[in-house]
């Protein structure tokens, strides 16, 4: 890929002084638009600017991983394309021990996402899991 250009915003002096009044108005949107395309291809990516949904939810572990399920309604009419893990945490604060490395089976139907099942939890303590839902 092409590096970016250096120019990220066009100032009035780029004009000239015979910039009539009403280009700072003109200016003001076509900077907010060059600086959120400039961020997203310079690898700044973030919810605001992509298609995602982040949803927590809380479980009581078990050891068997397809015990630990979880559904929800997602935002967007979409299978997600990617599902990231943001964190597992216990609940009560303590430091999180997993038996193997957590891991989450998911599918999608007709709007629900279904968590099918999380590796690595211990039966019967309580999790806070953050998953992060990314659309393309």
């Amino acid at each position: 890929m092409a590096s970016l250009p250096p120019v990220k915003l066009i100032s009035r002096e780029d004009i000239g002084p015979d910039a009539p009044e009403w280009i700072d108005k003109l200016l003001y949107p076509i900077n907010l638009f060059m600086t959120s395309v400039y961020q997203a291809l310079n690898k700044q990516l973030t919810d605001d600017n992509t298609k995602s949904q982040t949803r927590s939810f809380a479980l009581i572990g078990s050891a068997t991983a397809a015990s630990n399920v979880y559904s929800f309604q997602t935002d967007y009419q979409l299978t997600p394309n990617e599902v990231v893990l943001q964190k597992i945490e216990r609940a009560d604060g303590q430091n999180s021990v997993f038996t193997a490395a957590p891991y989450v089976s998911w599918n999608y139907r007709n709007g629900t996402f279904n968590v099918l099942g999380i590796t690595g939890l211990t039966t019967g303590v309580r999790y806070n899991v953050f998953l992060k839902l990314i659309y393309k």
